[in-house]
C-alpha cells in the first residue's frame, strides 16, 4: 500500500464487494495496511470488527494487540494481547506478536 495508497484502496473496495467473507476479508485488509506501515488504518480496522465477532473468532486479535503496542495504547495491548494469547490462532497471526514475547509476558498464559 505505501507509495500506491490509492490504487490498494481501489483493491480493497473491489476485494469487499466480491467477498463472501465480509468479516475475513477485512482482517486481510488489516493485515495488509499493517504490513505496509499503515498501522493507525489498520487498528481502526481490527478495533471496529473484532468486538462484533462472535466468541469462537480467533483471526486479528495478535494483530489488533500489536498496532495497540505500536501506537502505545498499553491499556489496550495488554487486553488485546490476552485474548489473542487465550484464542491462540496458528499460523501468521500470532507471528505478529511473537516478536513482542520477550518484552511482556501476560500473567497466566505462555505465548507458546
Amino acid at each position: 500500500m505505501q507509495g500506491n495508497a490509492s490504487e490498494a484502496q481501489r483493491y480493497y473496495h473491489l476485494a469487499l464487494a466480491e467477498t463472501k467473507s465480509k468479516s475475513l476479508t477485512l482482517i486481510h485488509i488489516g493485515i495488509s495496511t499493517f504490513d505496509n506501515g499503515y498501522v493507525e488504518y489498520a487498528y481502526n480496522i481490527f478495533s471496529t470488527l473484532l468486538p462484533e465477532m462472535d466468541d469462537d473468532w480467533d483471526i486479528g486479535f495478535a494483530y489488533l494487540a500489536r498496532c495497540c503496542y505500536e501506537l502505545k495504547l498499553k491499556k489496550e495491548f495488554k487486553i488485546y494481547l490476552q485474548q489473542a494469547v487465550e484464542k491462540k490462532p496458528r499460523g501468521e497471526y500470532f507471528d505478529a506478536i511473537r516478536p513482542l514475547s520477550r518484552r511482556y509476558k501476560p500473567t497466566r498464559l505462555s505465548l507458546y
